[in-house]
């Protein structure tokens, strides 16, 4: 599935032949989508990220700045760390091959207490897959 939200993931659990292995969204401390992401994890449903780092804006956050400082990490490494550690899978994309190779570096560990205090910055703020796709409600003659 991509950008599946609302009752989608459900209704295409119960209309489909094999299980639906993955849900692609965005995700990131902005945009945390806890109800959708607990209701994947519950059905063994991977979550996938899709602008993990909200299109670079992330990175003028200043929780995450601090981290990438006390961690000597760069932003990116910091988001992506906290979405693996959050069993989420980001899906980053690099324009280098030295930051694809940094931030493919995940063994290394952020304190949970710094991992709460990224899980606070959620301000249920899309980047891209903005409210007017809201999938809540009857959407292309589907009823909820």
């Amino acid at each position: 599935m991509s950008n599946f939200s609302g009752y989608q993931p459900s209704y295409a659990q119960h209309i489909s032949g094999v299980p639906i292995a993955v849900n692609q969204i965005e995700f990131h401390p902005w945009f945390q989508r806890s109800e959708l992401v607990n209701y994947c994890h519950d059905t063994n449903t991977v979550v996938e990220a899709s602008a993990p780092l909200a299109q670079n804006e992330i990175f003028d956050d200043e929780v995450v700045q601090e981290l990438a400082e006390t961690y000597d990490r760069s932003a990116a490494q910091i988001v992506i760390k906290w979405a693996i550690d959050r069993d989420v899978v980001p899906l980053q994309r690099s324009g280098t091959p030295d930051h694809v190779r940094q931030n493919g570096d995940s063994d290394w560990q952020i304190d949970e207490d710094d991992l709460r205090r990224l899980d606070e910055r959620n301000r249920e703020y899309p980047v891209y897959d903005t409210p007017t796709r809201d999938w809540t409600t009857d959407v292309y003659g589907i009823e909820r």
